[in-house]
């Protein structure tokens, strides 16, 4: 992505004899200056001094993020489908964008959005009009609800992924259920039964919701991430883009939505083997406890373990359990601080054969 310089940044006022800028990259290497444009160049974060010549000179250094995006081809708006919820005639291919009719207590008409031209972001999304009303009042027309489906196949695997964009609201209305109009961005699993699409519960939605920025110019939002290992069982990713206003009034827009990976995967949980089981150990026997992550590609957190009685049993610092010097049972802790699992150790000493020669009884 990129940007023309005096698109962004001017100096004020007009007339001001050092009304000229130029501009340094002074810190890190995400961004490049080709002529008057700013290239992103990798993600990363940099910093842009934009500074006036002249007598009066003056300066400012703008901090600059560059994240890593994916699916670039969310911001081709094209409609390529309308069906009418819940029933899906063919699965979803994910080559463009759907529309949506819904009846019953929520009912709602989503229209196809409209496009425009924006001279930073190019193409954006352009919502007029009442939107979505999910307080059961009847119908809301004229709003706008799109929905694009990508397969996972088409993403890396064991990643998480954030969706982002910007939105921008210029007329801001209270509904009658003293909620803000406002604009989503809403990241779903999905997959096809039976020829409907099943949408993941919320343990696995995540979503952001925009309602207190009226007259704000864009603002950057993004939801949680979710992680495709969390999604097992799904299909792919659903993408959605609704307004919501009762309001006749309300202007919404969405620009540059994308998906974007994360750097690091979010550690969702952990487990040992043999947690929450009873094991059985005899003289000279022992059990390496293994831990493991979901999903497979997060980190595991520092574990400590601890034996409740080690005259029974002894764990070691990366989870050995050795049998100790008598019988009984004793409990094995492994905890990360937060998150604790246990194993019950039961320890039956054998009487070791002992053999005595005739030799020895004389």
């Amino acid at each position: 992505m990129s940007f023309v310089l005096n698109d962004v940044y001017s100096a004020l006022p007009e007339d001001a004899s050092n009304n000229t800028l130029s501009y340094e990259v002074t810190e890190g290497e995400s961004v490049e200056i080709e002529g008057n444009r700013l290239v992103a160049v990798k993600a990363g974060e940099a910093k842009l001094k934009v500074s006036a010549a002249g007598e009066d000179a003056y300066n400012k250094t703008f901090d600059i993020v560059v994240k890593k995006g994916k699916y670039s081809i969310l911001n081709d708006y094209t409609i390529t489908d309308k069906w009418e919820q819940p029933t899906i005639v063919d699965a979803p291919t994910g080559e463009g964008w759907e529309t949506q009719e819904a009846t019953g207590t929520y009912a709602r008409i989503y229209t196809p959005i409209t496009v425009i031209e924006d001279e930073f972001f190019g193409n954006v999304i352009k919502f007029t009009g009442k939107g979505s009303d999910n307080s059961g009042q009847g119908t809301a027309t004229g709003g706008g609800h799109i929905m694009k489906h990508i397969p996972l196949n088409e993403l890396s695997e064991n990643k998480d992924y954030k969706l982002a964009g910007w939105v921008k609201i210029d007329t801001l209305d209270t509904v009658s259920n003293g909620q803000k109009a406002r604009v989503d961005i809403k990241l779903f699993g999905y997959k096809v039964e039976d020829g409907k699409i099943v949408v993941s519960t919320t343990t696995y939605a995540a979503k952001v919701e925009t309602g207190n920025i009226q007259n704000n110019g864009w603002v950057y939002v993004e939801t949680a991430a979710v992680n495709l290992d969390a999604l097992a069982g799904y299909d792919g990713l659903k993408v959605e883009i609704a307004s919501w206003n009762l309001q006749n009034n309300m202007i919404g827009y969405a620009a540059n939505i994308h998906l974007v990976e994360q750097e690091e995967v979010k550690l969702i949980s952990w487990d040992v083997n043999n947690a929450g089981k009873t094991v059985e150990l005899s003289n000279g026997s022992e059990l390496q406890i293994t831990a493991t992550t979901v999903p497979s590609a997060a980190t595991l957190p520092t574990l400590t373990y601890t034996s409740s009685d080690e005259e029974i049993a002894t764990v070691s610092t990366t989870g050995l359990i050795k049998v100790g010097t008598k019988e009984g049972t004793a409990t094995i802790t492994i905890t990360d601080g937060t998150t604790t699992k246990t194993i019950t150790v039961i320890v039956d000493l054998v009487a070791e054969d002992v053999e005595i020669s005739e030799e020895a009884v004389e």
